[in-house]
Order: structure tokens, then C-alpha cells, then sequence
């Protein structure tokens, strides 16, 4: 399926810039190399002409950025793992968003909830990246919603997740306490870095990042992460900020290039770029525990779906693998 993406000089401070790098600022993800690929090819437009990348811009100029949506249409199993008259408790598969998208219109977790239970409203309770598998809350009605909105705020929800990192871990526990902030240096847009104000003190807010050592498969960690706070990309970020980032992360890991290769190529679930460095075609993340006091019933809610820190999560095999591989991050 094809999109087309317009946008529209109406500043005068882009006159006379080139359109290569006015799409490169207005278009999240896509690097310069690649505007100037889809210039050349014809899926980027000024006016409905294809013109040079060098083109320079005048105000009321049109540009259509033309790319293919690939999507899934059928419905998708999801497991449910809870379930009451207020809320589901789902396990939320790798490469499935949380909630629609340009790129994933259909193949995200509202979408086919919806499709499943045509007569439902469920909103989601917090979100999950894409490629991180496991727990995922959804309310059925507003006042749940309410109510474990403010479980989350006051961090009366306990999380767990486990990681498989490069590299073997020097600490056997610890915690990474570290400022979040957007990452200028990057061309991922959504990159971020982390911060440290040489004080000693911890800010007020500041994400807290809890991790304990399970066990070394071959040159990897195994880790049960416990974070404090959730902040976007926290967990991926503050590891890889020790030295440790997740396998198979695009963003964090090895090289970013791999990301900016997925989007600029359109990736999907069914074709992601991988490479020997990624390992996977997904980071390895997985929330595996949540544990809270039910705020409708108080009854108290405790769901491991990983109680023997097995890496059942990931492609069958994969513990022999990684054994038996060498680790050229450390």
C-alpha cells in the first residue's frame, strides 16, 4: 500500500533552501542520504515534478513524500494472560505496536484488541517499544483507567523485565541513576542520551534503573531489570550508557545505522534488515512480572510469565547460540 506524506513551504525562512535538506528536517527518521535516494527516484515530488535535491524552495511549494505502508491485515493471536470486567492483561508479541500508526495501521495491539472484542473501548494503561515482548496492561472503562493511572503515578506497580545483553556485566547488581534527555547528535530523531550533572545528588524525576546479574551465556548477561520510573526508551538507553546495551537494539546497540537502514527501507515484521552484529531482528527486552493491589477489588495481582528466567521469549535455541558465539562488543 502506498502513503504520500505532503508538506508545505509556508515559511519564509525556507526560501531558497535546498528540498533535500528541507525534507530531511521535516521528515522524522530519514537521513540525507536517503531523502536524496527518493528524490532521485521520483517519491519525493516539488509540485508534482521531480526535481534535483539541490532544488531550492520558494514559498506555497508542495512536496510529496511518497513511500509503501507494508501492514498485516489478519487478525493476530494475542495471548491474555488476566482478564476481569475491568481490565485485560495481555502478552504482547515483538514487532507489534502499542497503538496505530502510519506504518502499522492494523498490526498494532488497539487494532486487533478491537478486532477480537468488536464491542470494546480498551485503552492502553502504558506502553511497550514495539520490539519489547510481554506484560501490557489495558483498561475496559474510565474509572479503572483513572485508577491505575494513578497506581503508575505513585509507582505502587511493580515491573520486571529481562534483558540479554552484549557483553559480560562487571557488577553483579546495581543501579543506573541518569537524566534522560533527546539526543541532538543523532539523526534518529527519537534517539535518546543520558546526562550526568557531576553532582552526586539525584535530581527530582530522575529515572532509577534497577538491575541484577541472573547469569553469563557465553559472552552475554542475562538480567532481571526493575525500573523505578518509566520513562521512554529508559531501559535501553540507561544500559547502554554502562557499556551494556540490549541485543539486537537498532538504536542503542552497535551502530544506529541499523535503525536508520530499517526506516529508510521501510522495514516490517516481515522484513527487518539483521545482520551477525544484531543477532536478532528484534532487541531483546521482555517484560516479564507486574505486581499491583487491584484498585476496583483489592485483590492482589502478581503475573510472572517468566518464573524461571528462561529465554523461552526469544527463537527457540537461542541460549546454545549465544554459547557458542563470540562477542565482538567486549
Amino acid at each position: 500500500m502506498k502513503k504520500s506524506k505532503t508538506l508545505t513551504v509556508d515559511d519564509a525562512s525556507y526560501v531558497s533552501c535546498r528540498i533535500d535538506n528541507f525534507v530531511h528536517e521535516k521528515c522524522d527518521y530519514l537521513s540525507r542520504e536517503h531523502v536524496k535516494r527518493k528524490i532521485s527516484a521520483g517519491d519525493i515530488r516539488l509540485n508534482d515534478q521531480i526535481v534535483k535535491a539541490s532544488k531550492s524552495l520558494h514559498v506555497g511549494d508542495v512536496i510529496t513524500v511518497t513511500y509503501d505502508i507494508p501492514d498485516v491485515t489478519e487478525p493476530v493471536f494475542i495471548k491474555i494472560i488476566f482478564e476481569d470486567e475491568n481490565m485485560i492483561i495481555i502478552d504482547k508479541p515483538a514487532h507489534m505496536s502499542c497503538h496505530p500508526s502510519s506504518r502499522h495501521l492494523t498490526y498494532n495491539v488497539l487494532a486487533q484488541m478491537k478486532s477480537a472484542y468488536p464491542q470494546s473501548n480498551f485503552r492502553l494503561l502504558h506502553r511497550l517499544d514495539r520490539e519489547t515482548s510481554g506484560l501490557l496492561m489495558l483498561s475496559k472503562h474510565k474509572t479503572i483507567h483513572q485508577r491505575v493511572s494513578r497506581l503508575f503515578e505513585e509507582r505502587k506497580i511493580y515491573k520486571e523485565y529481562r534483558a540479554l545483553t552484549y557483553g559480560k556485566i562487571q557488577k553483579s547488581n546495581g543501579s543506573i541513576v541518569k537524566m534522560i534527555v533527546d539526543d541532538t547528535s543523532s539523526e534518529i530523531r527519537i534517539k535518546k542520551t543520558t546526562v550526568d550533572d557531576g553532582v552526586g545528588a539525584t535530581p527530582r524525576g530522575c529515572p532509577i534503573t534497577n538491575y541484577e546479574l541472573i547469569r553469563y551465556i557465553g559472552d552475554f548477561s542475562l538480567l532481571k531489570i526493575i525500573p523505578k520510573t518509566g520513562k521512554q526508551h529508559q531501559i535501553r538507553v540507561h544500559l547502554a550508557s554502562i557499556g551494556y546495551p540490549i541485543v539486537g537494539d537498532k538504536i542503542y546497540g552497535l551502530n544506529e545505522r541499523f535503525f536508520l537502514d530499517y526506516v529508510e527501507d521501510r522495514g516490517t515484521m516481515h522484513c527487518v534488515p539483521t545482520s551477525d552484529d544484531l543477532i536478532f531482528d528484534r532487541h531483546a527486552l521482555h517484560a516479564s512480572r507486574i505486581a499491583f493491589t487491584h484498585p476496583m477489588t483489592g485483590e492482589s495481582i502478581d503475573i510472572d510469565i517468566n518464573p524461571d528466567n528462561s529465554l523461552m521469549w526469544l527463537p527457540a535455541g537461542t541460549e546454545d547460540m549465544l554459547k557458542n558465539r563470540l562477542n565482538s562488543n567486549k
